[in-house]
């Protein structure tokens, strides 16, 4: 089995993984309430508020398990990195939870907290999403 060069996909699965995975450290709020929290304190605080209107239990928890999910993606992306598959059906694979888990998790922040203050965590998790689906889908370059 002979090793292929590390190239343009693997570069952008990686950046990918590592903004998904980073996503979990920054701010997603970029001002008013929240702005100061991150990661897990953010999520806390959402459920906290959210359990006391009309946003049910069930909708909380499903937002936290979709937060945990985009990092979560991340890491699972780096597995695949560490493989040297980005290329195949894993790549594929986890590319596309990171798509659903990124999209359902900015969605409910951004619906829940505004749209216009959503900050640098959600803006690196769609560009980790991005990353990996470009790594995913670009074909390898072929050694000859």
């Amino acid at each position: 089995m002979t090793e292929r060069p590390f190239g343009a996909p693997d570069l952008c699965f990686a950046s990918g993984a590592l903004a998904l995975l980073s996503a979990a450290f920054l701010h997603w709020v970029r001002r008013g309430p929240g702005a100061a929290l991150r990661g897990h304190d953010l999520i806390d605080a959402i459920a906290r508020i959210a359990q006391r209107t009309q946003f049910g239990g069930w909708q909380v928890a499903l937002l936290t398990i979709v937060w945990y999910l985009v990092p979560a993606t991340g890491a699972l992306a780096w597995l695949v990195v560490g493989f040297g598959a980005p290329h195949a059906r894993s790549g594929r694979a986890v590319a596309a939870l990171a798509l659903i888990a990124t999209s359902l998790a900015v969605g409910a922040i951004g619906f829940r907290l505004h749209w216009n203050r959503l900050g640098i965590g959600a803006d690196a998790a769609i560009l980790g999403t991005i990353l990996l689906l470009l790594g995913a889908t670009i074909p390898p370059r072929r050694s000859s």
